[in-house]
C-alpha cells in the first residue's frame, strides 16, 4: 500500500524537473 507515497514522490520529482527547466529557459531568454 505504498502506491500513494510513490505517486507523491513522482509528482514532487516532476515539479522539481519542471522548475529546473523553467530556470534553464529563463536563463536562455
Amino acid at each position: 500500500m505504498r502506491k500513494a507515497k510513490h505517486r507523491y514522490t513522482m509528482l514532487r520529482f516532476m515539479i522539481e524537473f519542471v522548475l529546473a527547466l523553467g530556470k534553464r529557459f529563463g536563463n536562455f531568454q
